[in-house]
């Protein structure tokens, strides 16, 4: 090859990589833009896992039901504090990648994570958010590692950047009334503003193995880092579904085989919040009178959980 032709080559390759680093930049500046404007509960909660300032005790992993049914307001007691780290729609997959890849490095080790799950946990097109999806909100030195080590790459590009991420929703999203009453944010919860679908409905999800093997390999790890966990099953409005006992059997069976408790607010602990309208937005979600009454009674009969369990918190 000609010494010009060479000369030319590493020109090209100097203004493309140049070019590169102008639309990364530009891009950076537009997040950061789009970030002030848009409302979503997801950024306080990512800042304080990675930059902690509760340094919370306790922390809560689960879906769209904790985030706006636990208040950790009404759990706090002197010598122990709570975090709620639930994220609308997550199934096991996700935290499996969450907090091997992120929790675990950034945030300081828990006395004790409360895990709120689902018996629908196991369905990932209804439960469909992936590790990657939230990409937005990840320190610049995490997004480029995971950019050159995550196979999903793709996926990490489009919903780094807002612009690409909301694309197609971005001036909807603007103008249309927030879901969410943000003012309200306290620790990871949030109060949901919706009007209230409380008829009765016929609901069926499909378990997926893969999804039972990650929530499995994500309660080894909690085994691994010797943090006691509690299982929680969020209550459910009961008149306003069909009853059922899927994965009841299940989620039994392997919370005893790995000594963690196992509160059931659709079965064993059923309560008056399960009948009570007032309480719930819909058959799975609790309103914010609801979330207040439940987060009360779990606050006092967690104090009991852990005493019982002889589960320290320091």
């Amino acid at each position: 090859m000609k010494i010009k032709e060479k000369k030319n080559i590493l020109r090209f390759l100097k203004r493309f990589s140049l070019l590169l680093i102008l639309l990364l930049i530009i891009l950076e500046i537009t997040n950061f833009i789009f970030s002030r404007i848009m409302t979503t509960h997801y950024r306080p909660t990512y800042k304080e896992l990675f930059t902690p300032s509760v340094c919370a005790e306790t922390v809560i992993f689960g879906s769209s039901s904790s985030v706006h049914g636990i208040n950790p307001k009404y759990l706090d007691r002197d010598f122990n504090r709570f975090f709620n780290f639930s994220f609308n729609g997550t199934n096991p997959k996700f935290y499996y990648k969450w907090y091997t890849h992120i929790f675990r490095k950034y945030y300081p080790r828990p006395s004790c994570i409360i895990y709120a799950i689902n018996w629908y946990m196991f369905d990932d097109d209804w439960m469909s958010r992936k590790f990657e999806d939230d990409a937005e909100f990840w320190p610049f030195k995490l997004f480029i590692s995971e950019l050159f080590n995550n196979n999903n790459r793709k996926r990490i590009l489009l919903t780094r950047f807002p612009i690409l991420k909301y694309h197609d929703r971005f001036i909807k999203m603007s103008f249309k009334e927030p879901r969410i009453v943000i003012e309200k944010y306290y620790h990871g919860y949030v109060p949901i503003i919706k009007r209230p679908e409380l008829s009765f409905r016929i609901v069926k999800a499909t378990d997926r193995e893969k999804q039972k093997t990650f929530f499995e390999k994500l309660l080894k790890e909690f085994k691994r880092d010797s943090i006691p966990v509690v299982a929680i099953q969020m209550p459910e409005y009961l008149p306003g579904r069909d009853n059922k006992d899927q994965n009841r059997k299940f989620f039994i069976d392997i919370f005893s085989k790995y000594n963690f408790p196992y509160l059931d607010y659709n079965g064993d602990r059923i309560t008056e919040i399960n009948y009570d309208s007032t309480a719930f937005l819909d058959w799975g979600h609790l309103s914010e009178a609801g979330a207040i009454k439940f987060s009360k009674m779990l606050g006092n009969q967690l104090q009991e959980v852990l005493k019982s369990y002889k589960i320290r918190i320091h």
